[in-house]
């Protein structure tokens, strides 16, 4: 059976699956409705761009990947931009917009995403908003 691993939003605004293979599936509703990211900007007229669509497959199997599988969960969307070739991501929490830039020296984007999210972001979590809270 094709597991989706990201939805696609159609050049009609339409959505539909995708799975690890490039297979379109039907989008449907499940009884387990799959939890994955949507996926914007990879058609044109008709047409996917077949370099948009492997860099989101690329980015998403590195998002799922061993070291950084929590990242999958932080990120709800990935849109990418069929005239720059670039990819930006959207944060499942605060819809914060990652540019990523091209999928060149992914390995290191990541890492970098990797080390902000357990840093930075972590070091502002528990202090407090307003003077009032000290």
């Amino acid at each position: 059976e094709r597991v989706p691993v990201a939805a696609l939003v159609l050049e009609n605004g339409n959505l539909a699956f995708i799975d690890a293979d490039i297979n379109i599936l039907p989008y449907q509703l499940y009884n387990n409705m799959p939890d994955v990211p949507l996926i914007h900007g990879v058609f044109s007229n008709g047409r996917i761009d077949s370099i948009g669509i492997f860099g989101c497959l690329v980015l998403l199997s590195k998002l799922n990947s061993e070291n950084f599988g929590y990242l999958n969960s932080l990120i709800s969307e990935i849109d990418y931009n069929i005239n720059s070739k670039n990819f930006n991501l959207v944060s499942s929490e605060t819809g914060t917009i990652i540019k990523l830039g091209t999928i060149e020296n992914l390995e290191h984007k990541i890492n970098k995403l990797d080390s902000y999210w357990k840093n930075a972001l972590v070091s502002t979590i528990n202090k407090p908003k307003y003077i009032d809270n000290i």
